[in-house]
């Protein structure tokens, strides 16, 4: 399964249009690897988690701490 999006990543890549086919045939091809460790999200979740991650950050930066 890795070798076979591996290669159709490789021949999406060649033409234009179809590069961002390829982009995503590489992604399932390391997620066919090493699926250990993922997880499937909604959208939502994942723009929320980005979203305090930038706070915490920022926090960070600024030498503040602010507890929600």
């Amino acid at each position: 399964m890795f070798l076979s999006y591996l290669i159709a990543g490789v021949i999406n890549c060649i033409f234009i249009i179809t590069i961002p086919f390829g982009l995503q045939s590489f992604k399932l091809a390391g997620l066919s690897f090493w699926p250990v460790g993922r997880r499937v999200v909604s959208i939502e979740l994942a723009n929320e988690v980005r979203q305090r991650h930038a706070r915490e950050k920022l926090d960070k930066i600024r030498g503040t701490s602010v507890a929600a």
